[in-house]
């Protein structure tokens, strides 16, 4: 879609959602007709295939100095939770593929827990619970192990510009960014 509608494969799809933005003028040499044909392909790309999204949402207003790394521990860890049990059921291997960012406390957290789960497995409870957030960590003692069996590498981290699945993904997870805040 990059080449039949921009002539190049270097344009990184965040400007679909920022294209009143455009520093390279992707947008520009697009009529409206144009404009709306890219859009339809691309999100029907997107909606019609047989895509699965495993999302976790953090409530910022929520987060403290104190809670940060465990509300950080509590997303990642869901999203390998889910995905593990995707590949398992589909008897797929995989792994974990992040957008790269500067060496800060988060992505290091990130790293850790996905590090931890691979070696030590995942502190999971298959039962919903509704727990208050200053108690997870006292709860999460009573949760079960998962191991992890089909995520295969540790966790990978690329810049998105080189990588049009993680243009994708960014994209996806903007828009329910967008929906939840």
């Amino acid at each position: 879609l990059k080449l039949k509608y921009f002539n190049t494969s270097e344009m990184n799809l965040k400007l679909v959602r920022r294209w009143k933005s455009d520093p390279k003028k992707y947008w520009a040499n697009l009529n409206d007709v144009k404009h709306h044909e890219f859009n339809d392909e691309f999100y029907k790309l997107i909606c019609t295939t047989n895509n699965v999204v495993i999302a976790s949402l953090i409530n910022k207003e929520k987060i403290t100095i104190k809670n940060k790394k465990a509300l950080f521990d509590l997303a990642y860890s869901f999203i390998l939770q889910r995905y593990q049990y995707f590949l398992s059921e589909k008897g797929f291997f995989g792994n974990v593929i992040m957008d790269s960012s500067e060496a800060n406390d988060e992505i290091k957290n990130l790293y850790t827990t996905h590090r931890n789960g691979l070696k030590d497995g995942l502190t999971v409870n298959k039962q919903v619970l509704e727990v208050p957030l200053e108690h997870w960590i006292e709860l999460r003692q009573i949760y079960t192990n998962l191991k992890i069996t089909n995520i295969v590498e540790n966790l990978i981290f690329m810049d998105d510009a080189d990588n049009n699945m993680l243009q994708i993904g960014d994209i996806i997870s903007a828009a329910i960014s967008a929906k939840y805040n």
